[in-house]
């Protein structure tokens, strides 16, 4: 696939939390800061030590330049949601490239977006649920309940906000923008702009994709290993791992950027390879099954590892 300025979208993700910690009143604050005097006191004679033992004056803790907060919502009602977000954070930046704005900007070709928009309408379904079983536990008083004994004379009853008022405070937006240079700029600048962002994309999608051959290629080694662990080891075929490679095709399909044939060829292999494996029960009952995946295994393991190593 050539890929051209105008094919280059940014894409940029937020997420939003209610926050579970609160400042604590200024006049809670002395419980912690305290308006100790400091002052410095000399024994025995002398000059310098006369001069040691004058009263240094007072240095009030400044509360401006203090902030203390209180955990009024227990980390355990996130639990959940915490998890979510950072699977999610982690297959989003896997699926797209790092982008050179700064901001937390992330790179796509414009033909993956509808699978990329797919994933975030999926994710935000899920942590919708999630926040409804929170906001449940927040309507019936159980999240105050809970937080009461561990906060004992900072808990707050009034700290809680309504149901309404919470929800507001959960959210997740997504937007594509399309890269481009603005067409009334001069010509000169125009073009050396459009030159400096082709640089930049193409050096972030070359590193992607080298990135995904390098994960190609562990895949393929993990998986093997497993089938095959060597002589006096004991193998282990984990889940995670069958789930890893069976779901390669679609990785590949999500962050392939620049038409990586090479690579398409090797991931089909494999996935044919695993068309009959529901799951990793099937490689550990079945010995035929594990003995022909192994074998296409190491058929590309040669090929996976050039790729690894040299990107064109």
């Amino acid at each position: 696939m050539k890929v051209q300025l105008e094919d280059v979208v940014v894409l940029k993700i937020g997420v939003s939390t209610l926050g579970r910690f609160k400042t604590i009143k200024s006049e809670s604050v002395e419980r912690f800061v305290g308006e100790d005097q400091v002052s410095a006191t000399a024994e025995g004679g002398g000059a310098e030590q006369e001069e040691a033992a004058k009263p240094q004056g007072e240095k009030k803790t400044n509360r401006k330049a203090v902030r203390v907060e209180k955990e009024y919502i227990p980390a355990s009602f996130f639990k959940e949601i915490t998890a979510l977000d950072s699977r999610f954070e982690s297959r989003f930046k896997r699926i797209t490239q790092p982008g050179f704005f700064g901001t937390g900007d992330r790179l796509a070709h414009v033909a993956k977006v509808a699978q990329i928009h797919a994933l975030v309408q999926k994710y935000t379904s899920d942590r919708g649920a999630l926040v409804e079983t929170f906001l449940g536990k927040l309507g019936s008083g159980e999240v105050a309940k809970v937080a009461a004994p561990l906060l004992g004379p900072l808990h707050d009853p009034e700290d809680y906000p309504s149901v309404g008022e919470a929800r507001n405070k959960f959210g997740v937006s997504f937007l594509a923008i399309e890269l481009g240079v603005h067409s009334k700029l001069p010509p000169e600048m125009k073009q050396q702009m459009e030159q400096g962002f082709t640089q930049k994309w193409k050096e972030a999608f070359a590193a992607g994709q080298k990135s995904l051959r390098a994960d190609f290629l562990k895949a393929v080694q993990t998986l093997l290993g497993e089938l095959q662990p060597g002589e006096g080891k004991k193998g282990k075929i984990y889940d995670s791992v069958v789930e890893m490679v069976k779901g390669f095709k679609e990785e590949f399909e999500l962050r392939d950027m620049v038409g990586d044939d090479k690579l398409k060829e090797l991931v089909a292999k494999v996935d044919a390879a695993m068309a009959d494996v529901e799951g990793a029960d099937v490689l550990r009952n079945y010995k035929g099954t594990a003995n022909g995946v192994a074998a296409a295994l190491k058929e590309v393991l040669p090929q996976a590892e050039e790729l690894a190593r040299v990107f064109d």
